[in-house]
């Protein structure tokens, strides 16, 4: 490149001065640094700009174009020579923005509007499903659950009858009276004969036997004991009932007694009871009154039904009283009850409200 120029410069030197080749070498030198070194300079000096001059990025350009032509979109519309082209340029923008940026927001919104519209009628759709279920004053009395089924497991409960037998002897539900001639004798013979035939394993005790009596050991298929008891309370009169234990006619004829005495320890645990306190009423009461077959109702309060059972079982066994658990009734347990010649029930139910316990003295079973 060098001698490029020099040779250049050479044929524009003079004639005279090309026969001088010293001469020449000289002023070729100073013209070439006179010539290389500012263009040297700027070379740097644009190089140095391209180097730090900034570059505009893609994503720039990118955005700026939309932007760019929305603006030429807009600037050109305002300077349209009439006015109604500055009314329809209105909608177009609009129109410009549908396609683009409305529908990507429409997709947007769409899945939310739903979620609000079911979610709204769901809480308001729940109560009215809950409203209609609440009890209306017409409605009330099912409100009330259903009385629990009873549940008794009474033994010798298919105890044979005699002919003519008439329930009820000296206060004494249990007992049965035959008054058509029948001696004691032979009514107990057809017993014995008919508790035979139902299964039952029965023991004359010839060393219970007295005058006017016949007393027969009775066990069940389950294994419960019992004693029947036949008795000459008259002439052409007899009587027979079961007892846990063998009794005399002249035990019989202190049933009463007995009976008082059960009342007056079950009236020292409780109270006397009044309806509202009485869960099921249609199962101890016929109408305002307690059911034929109740002979009392108490109330224990502050206490649960088995909580009472214990300090029930302490007191009737320091009186020489015997209580076995035979079912449940009413939503509590059953028990009979006994002493001698009586037989009774006990029922031990939980008060309506639930903050006591109601002690049901029964002269027999429910019916």
């Amino acid at each position: 490149m060098v001698r490029i120029l020099a040779n250049a410069l050479y044929l524009l030197v003079p004639v005279s001065d090309q026969f001088s080749p010293n001469q020449s070498l000289k002023h070729l030198t100073a013209f070439l640094r006179w010539l290389i070194r500012p263009s040297f300079c700027l070379a740097i000096a644009m190089h140095a700009l391209l180097l730090f001059a900034p570059l505009p990025s893609p994503k720039k350009t990118t955005v700026a174009r939309p932007d760019s032509e929305v603006g030429i979109k807009i600037t050109r519309l305002p300077p349209s020579p009439s006015p109604e082209t500055a009314v329809t340029s209105q909608p177009l923008p609009a129109t410009v923005r549908s396609p683009n940026q409305t529908l990507p927001n429409q997709t947007r919104s769409t899945p939310v509007a739903p979620t609000r519209l079911v979610s709204a009628p769901q809480p308001t759709t729940a109560p009215s499903s809950q409203l209609l279920p609440q009890p209306s004053p017409e409605s009330s009395p099912q409100l009330s659950p259903d009385p629990p089924a009873a549940n008794l497991q009474m033994p010798f409960s298919n105890f044979p009858e005699l002919v003519g037998a008439q329930p009820g002897c000296f206060s004494s539900e249990n007992c049965r009276q035959v008054s058509d001639g029948t001696t004691f004798r032979n009514a107990a013979q057809t017993l014995e004969q008919q508790m035979v035939a139902q299964g039952y394993q029965v023991s004359e005790r010839d060393d219970l036997a007295d005058t006017g009596q016949k007393i027969y050991q009775l066990v069940a298929q389950d294994g419960t004991m019992r004693y029947l008891n036949v008795l000459s309370a008259d002439v052409g009169s007899t009587i027979y009932l079961l007892s846990p234990e063998p009794i005399t006619l002249s035990e019989l004829q202190q049933v009463e007694t007995v009976q008082a005495n059960l009342e007056s320890l079950l009236g020292q645990l409780g109270n006397e009871a009044i309806a509202a306190q009485i869960p099921y009423p249609t199962l101890f009461l016929a109408g305002t009154s307690s059911r034929p077959e109740v002979r009392q109702i108490r109330l224990a309060p502050g206490v649960t039904p088995d909580q009472l059972v214990s300090t029930l079982t302490n007191t009737l066994q320091n009186n020489q009283f015997y209580l076995s658990a035979i079912g449940s009734y009413g939503g509590g347990k059953m028990y009979e009850v006994g002493k001698k010649a009586f037989t009774g029930y006990v029922n031990l139910v939980a008060t309506a409200d639930g903050t006591g316990t109601m002690m049901v003295l029964w002269n027999t079973l429910p019916r």
